[in-house]
């Protein structure tokens, strides 16, 4: 899957407002030390992880305090990418944001859905799962919106190591 664009804040050595890395078919990284190239593949290793184990990456590299940007007590960290959607007209975003809580990674919000909102509609772009105002939704296609209960999703793990059934969640 071809990832478009990378959004890194608060993550590593990417500060809040780091710019948006725009990414094609070949990507060559080039900088001094420091600059952050090694940061940026261990950040797409977590986006790697996310059906499997979200968190193994963190936990693995330092643990959640090595992973939130030195510059902001109490950061929330943001992943964002912008891939190709192969069964979908436009492009997808999947933001991940994390934070850390009891010294613990700890996912604050997750978001899966179109880059841009389809022509006519909305603001808001057509979503496969998000939260809304703090509950776990997914977006099933010709169907209602389901809720889930917050307690059944795993704090630590990405929706899509959570919900695996393609007959039920084609998406």
């Amino acid at each position: 899957m071809l990832i478009h664009e990378i959004t890194l804040r608060n993550l590593l050595s990417f500060g809040p407002d780091a710019p948006s890395l725009p990414l094609r078919n070949l990507n060559v990284l080039i900088g001094p030390n420091g600059s952050g190239k090694s940061n940026l593949l261990e950040a797409l290793g977590l986006l790697r992880a996310a059906p499997i184990h979200l968190a193994a990456p963190v936990r693995d590299g330092g643990g959640i305090r090595d992973w939130l940007w030195k510059g902001t007590p109490g950061a929330t960290a943001v992943l964002e990418v912008i891939v190709d959607n192969p069964k979908g007209n436009q492009p997808l975003r999947h933001t991940i944001e994390f934070t850390e809580v009891a010294q613990k990674f700890e996912l604050v919000d997750e978001r899966i859905e179109n880059e841009e909102p389809y022509p006519g509609k909305p603001d808001d772009a057509y979503f496969y799962y998000r939260f809304q105002r703090g509950q776990p939704v997914l977006n099933i296609v010709g169907e209602l919106q389901r809720s889930l209960q917050r307690e059944d999703v795993a704090s630590d793990e990405s929706i899509l190591s959570q919900r695996k059934d393609p007959d039920q969640y084609p998406e």
